[in-house]
């Protein structure tokens, strides 16, 4: 499903549903829908579902849940919402979960964001510098190493 071609979000949500049929699958459906709709950079219909697990999900502190849904808080112009979402730093988890790339180091772009619509330039720019540290070379394709440099005036 995370490797299809992009697809509207109803037909994500049918897809995940024939893909994980039942009520006893709902969560990690769940999971799995919101990872989709996030690489195809559908953040609207994403936003819901990150909201709902982190609602019911409890209290982890290596969850990323609430950075994902931070993250599609930033992109949809809610940065106040999104801001008590990236006030901690998820501790590292050694489960080799290859969806963890996709809260960290973009933590510290939106961090960025939110500081700089609040006009906390100073933190902004010490958090999008952090960002392009850690996120490597390579820029992804949320163009969020363009934006941070943008922002820094690179």
């Amino acid at each position: 499903m995370l490797v299809e071609p992009a697809a509207s979000p109803s037909e994500w949500t049918a897809h995940a549903a024939q893909f994980l049929p039942g009520r006893e699958k709902e969560r990690i459906r769940k999971i799995v829908l919101a990872y989709a709709l996030l690489l195809h950079k559908e953040f609207q219909a994403a936003e819901p579902i990150l909201s709902d697990l982190y609602q019911h999900s409890a209290p982890e502190p290596q969850e990323i849940i609430p950075v994902l849904l931070a993250w599609t808080k930033v992109e949809t112009g809610h940065f106040d919402q999104a801001a008590p979402l990236v006030e901690r730093n998820p501790i590292p988890s050694t489960s080799g979960d290859i969806f963890r790339s996709l809260a960290f180091p973009r933590l510290f772009y939106l961090r960025g964001a939110i500081l700089e619509k609040q006009g906390r330039r100073d933190d902004a720019a010490k958090n999008y510098r952090l960002f392009l540290a850690l996120s490597g070379p390579d820029a992804q394709v949320f163009g969020e190493e363009a934006k941070a440099r943008q922002a820094l005036g690179m």
